[in-house]
């Protein structure tokens, strides 16, 4: 990158970051385009609709989204995007472009490519996030997941395999189970979540 004849990945920052970049224009990196924007959910919304089904950016804004903050939000109506929810209703959401599929090409988890796509925004200058974090949500663990799939399948709601993974079939198992009780529904899995469901099936 600097045109000294070596390539150096570890001790030169400059061959190191030409190298990422190099690597996810390979894949399919858009310049110009982001990775995500921050967005805000409407007081009511479906939020089935927040797992795995894109819409244009226009879309979105026609079923009451709005952007959180920058501009990128209101100049890329065109643009595919899918709203990713990582803590429910309880925390930021986003919609996300195919910018942020070319990060996961390189580790496929969602948490590393938001956690690259944030700190990226950082470093540019970007606003933070406007909407926090919760800090006081217990997630479960995989004995805990399997115990809500097997309660929501009790009070048949399939949510298919007990295997402890929770993906998109136990999601929806839960987005139904909370719109029947008039929660929000955002399949969202807490420990407080699965005592209301297990305390539901030990009362079916």
């Amino acid at each position: 990158f600097d045109r000294d004849g070596h390539k150096d990945l570890w001790t030169n920052a400059g061959d190191a970051l030409a190298s990422a970049g190099n690597y996810l224009t390979s894949y399919g990196w858009k310049k110009g385009q982001p990775w995500a924007v921050e967005a805000r959910i409407p007081a009511v919304f479906d939020y089935s609709l927040g797992d795995g089904q894109k819409l244009t950016v226009a879309m979105w804004k026609g079923l009451g989204l709005l952007p959180a903050t920058g501009p990128e939000f209101a100049n890329s109506d065109s643009l595919m995007a899918e709203l990713f929810l990582p803590a429910g209703s309880y925390g930021p959401a986003f919609l996300l472009f195919d910018n942020f599929g070319v990060i996961k090409r390189y580790n496929n988890a969602d948490s590393y490519a938001l956690a690259v796509g944030l700190l990226a925004d950082r470093l540019a200058g970007r606003p933070d996030l406007s909407r926090p974090w919760p800090t006081d949500i217990v997630m479960l663990t995989q004995q805990q997941a399997k115990d809500l799939q097997a309660a929501l399948n009790k009070l048949n709601y399939s949510a298919g395999a007990v295997d402890g993974i929770i993906g998109r079939g136990t999601r929806g198992a839960l987005q139904k189970f909370q719109k029947d009780k008039g929660l929000v529904a955002d399949g969202f899995p807490t420990v407080a979540m699965l005592d209301a469901v297990l305390t539901a099936a030990n009362g079916a």
